[in-house]
C-alpha cells in the first residue's frame, strides 16, 4: 500500500510539473507577442512608408520612429530574456517601470498620427494598481497594432479612457470604411484572444467588433488590490 501510496503521489507530482510548464510557455508565449508585436507592426509599417516617399523630412521622420522604436522593443526584449533566467521562469507582471495609462495613452497616439491617422484621445483616470496598468498599456498596444494592421489609411482614431466606478473603461474605435492598406501585415490572431484571457484573470470583460462604421474595441478592467491581481496574472 505504501509503494502504491508513493507511485500515485510521484505520478501527482509529475502531473502538476507538466501543469506548472504549459502555464509557463503559455505565460512567456503572452508576454512575448503583447511586448514586441506592437513595436515590429510599427516597424513595418514606417519601413514601407520610406518606400513610398522621397520627402527627405518623411524620411527621417521614419527613420526616426524606427530607431526609437526598436530600442523600446529590444528593452523589453532583454526585459524577457531576464525573466527567463530566473528560477520560475514567469514574467514578471508589473514591473516597477511599467508606465502610467496617461503615458502610454499618449504614446500611442503619436504613434498612429506618425503613422497618418488621424487621433482623438482623452485619459481621466487616476493611479491604480500596477496590475490593472499593465493590462491597460496591452490593451492599447494591442489596439493600435491591430488599427496599423488592418484599418484604412489616413482613418480616424478615437481612444477613450477612463475611470468607470470601480473599474477602468477602455474604449479603442477607428474607422472601418475607406481606403484600404496598401500593403497587408500577417497576423497571428493571438492578440485579441490574449487579451481576453488577460482580462478575463482579472475579472474583466472585453469586446471587440464592428459597430456602425466602426470597428470597436471594449475592455473594463476592476481595480483590485495589485498582490491580489498580479497573484492571478
Amino acid at each position: 500500500l505504501r509503494r502504491q501510496a508513493a507511485e500515485a503521489r510521484v505520478t501527482e507530482l509529475a502531473e502538476q510539473a507538466q501543469l506548472a510548464r504549459e502555464r509557463e510557455r503559455s505565460l512567456l508565449a503572452r508576454e512575448l507577442h503583447d511586448v514586441v508585436a506592437h513595436e515590429l507592426t510599427i516597424i513595418a509599417m514606417q519601413a514601407s512608408l520610406m518606400r513610398l516617399t522621397t520627402d527627405e523630412t518623411e524620411l527621417a521622420a521614419a527613420r526616426g520612429v524606427i530607431e526609437e522604436t526598436s530600442r523600446r522593443a529590444l528593452g523589453e526584449l532583454k526585459r524577457l530574456l531576464q525573466v527567463l533566467r530566473t528560477s520560475d521562469g514567469v514574467p514578471e507582471v508589473g514591473a516597477a517601470q511599467q508606465a502610467s495609462v496617461a503615458v502610454v495613452v499618449d504614446a500611442v497616439a503619436d504613434q498612429l498620427k506618425a503613422l497618418g491617422y488621424t487621433v482623438e484621445s482623452s485619459c481621466h483616470a487616476e493611479s491604480m494598481p500596477r496590475s490593472v496598468e499593465l493590462a491597460a498599456d496591452r490593451v492599447l498596444r494591442e489596439s493600435a497594432t491591430n488599427i496599423v494592421k488592418h484599418a484604412p489609411e489616413g482613418a480616424r482614431v478615437w481612444v477613450d479612457v477612463a475611470a468607470d466606478g470601480d473599474a477602468l473603461s477602455i474604449v479603442v474605435a477607428n474607422e472601418d470604411v475607406g481606403r484600404r492598406r496598401r500593403g497587408e501585415i500577417s497576423s497571428t490572431h493571438l492578440g485579441l484572444s490574449g487579451l481576453e484571457e488577460r482580462l478575463s484573470l482579472l475579472d474583466g470583460s472585453f469586446s471587440a467588433g464592428r459597430e456602425d462604421g466602426r470597428w470597436v474595441v471594449r475592455s473594463r478592467i476592476p481595480y483590485r488590490p495589485a498582490g491580489d491581481a498580479a497573484a492571478r496574472v
